[in-house]
């Protein structure tokens, strides 16, 4: 009796039991498969460096100024103290660095107006990019923060190095000294503490408005370095604090009147911002009235030398001159009033000023005929008569009728054409 035939079953695992059986037989594929597990878990761990691996990240160029700390590549880029992204590159060009980061999807996109600063851990020494983003259009990938939106910290070498004997030294002085001041001054210094929130309140409008600019702090300071050094040197520093003490004393008795001065000065202000934009326009008169007068007055100091030789050498005119100067004065003096008086019939006539400047723009193409007529007339009445009714010994004009045979003047000539017109002579 013959058996019968099994049809084999499928068993999950059997191709991993062949593929284990089989490695144990050959143990060098064991070894070529246990590297290649090993270099995958490796490469995926340098990856995990930078980030999660396999994830798109944003190209950015950061240009660093002149003298910033040195960024290496593998620094980090961070964004409100959180790992943002890395610095793939830095390069030393013209005027600074440039540094090629890049940025994770979280952390993307940034404003156009992001401001960058290179800082230093204080405990590890390490250097990081800190990125504050601000508004504007968002940047593209690859974009650029341009080298005015950047600056840099100062890095813990250098600031140790800041501390070296001398400033040592002198801070040594400064806290003996203020030991010193402060000893038995409980009561001032508790008073001074309570004062302290008030004063810093009131004190950070006056240091914004004593610093518009960046460095102008800087400057102050070390303005005021610099006075204080060349006060000390002469002695007079301590007579300077005293009378300033002073100064602040008897201000701080009167700051109830200050304030109502200064409350009371809002509404004058308001009053000279109404009348600024007239202000404003009196003084561009002004300063075309300035650059008007300019010529002549410069005109005027050229021939004042001519003018102290001719009264230098005529005794009578430099009296003239005397005579004339108190004169000239009182009239100088009315120049203003007759001025403004003359304001009304220049008004009046302002209107009229079209008009007669289309007449004489008219007449002007006459010029040439009046003129002449003027000659004419002058020359007819040259001669005197010694008879009249009106004015016996005067020159006299009279008319009388002329037959012709020249035909009549045009009565209506174009500018300029009346010597040229004739007329045509006729037959007689």
């Amino acid at each position: 009796m013959s058996r019968p035939t099994r049809t084999p079953t499928h068993r999950p695992g059997r191709p991993l039991v062949a593929l284990a059986t089989s490695a144990t037989r050959n143990p060098r594929m064991l070894g070529i498969g246990a590297l290649i597990v090993g270099a995958l878990i490796t490469w995926v761990i340098l990856l995990s460096v930078n980030g999660v691996p396999f994830q798109k990240r944003y190209k950015l160029t950061i240009e660093l100024p002149t003298g910033a700390l040195p960024v290496d590549t593998a620094d980090t880029v961070r964004i409100a103290g959180q790992r943002a992204g890395i610095v793939k590159s830095s390069v030393p060009v013209d005027g600074g660095t440039k540094v090629e980061v890049e940025i994770l999807p979280a952390y993307w996109p940034i404003g156009e107006e992001t401001t960058a600063k290179v800082r230093v851990r204080p405990a590890s020494g390490l250097t990081f990019i800190d990125l504050s983003p601000k508004g504007g259009d968002p940047l593209e990938d690859g974009g650029t923060i341009q080298r005015a939106q950047v600056t840099s910290g100062t890095s813990l070498p250098e600031a140790a190095e800041a501390f070296d004997a001398a400033t040592r030294t002198a801070v040594a002085g400064i806290l003996r000294t203020g030991g010193a001041a402060v000893a038995g001054q409980g009561e001032a210094l508790n008073t001074t503490a309570q004062q302290l929130p008030r004063m810093l309140r009131e004190g950070v409008p006056v240091a914004d408005a004593l610093t518009p600019e960046p460095g102008d702090l800087t400057n102050l300071v070390t303005g005021g370095q610099a006075i204080a050094r060349g006060l000390g040197g002469s002695g007079q520093l301590p007579a300077t604090l005293r009378d300033t003490a002073t100064t602040v004393e008897a201000i701080d008795q009167r700051r109830d009147d200050l304030a109502a001065t200064v409350d009371a000065a809002g509404p004058l202000l308001a009053q000279l911002n109404q009348v600024s934009p007239e202000l404003d326009a009196l003084l561009d008169q002004l300063t075309k009235l300035s650059r008007d007068v300019t010529p002549a007055t410069e005109s005027l100091a050229a021939e004042l030398p001519v003018l102290r030789r001719a009264l230098a050498s005529s005794p009578e005119l430099r009296r003239a001159a005397t005579r004339l100067g108190p004169v000239a004065s009182k009239a100088l003096a009315q120049g203003p009033r007759a001025m403004y008086a003359m304001r009304g019939p220049v008004e009046l006539i302002r209107p009229a000023v079209d008009p007669i400047t289309t007449i004489t723009e008219l007449l002007d193409g006459y010029r040439s005929d009046l003129l002449a007529g003027v000659k004419g007339l002058e020359a007819v009445t040259s001669k005197t008569y010694a008879e009249g009714f009106t004015a016996p010994g005067n020159p006299g004009l009279r008319f009388g009728a002329v037959f012709t045979c020249g035909t009549a003047r045009n009565p209506y000539p174009a500018p300029r054409t009346s010597r040229q017109d004739a007329g045509e002579k006729g037959q007689c």
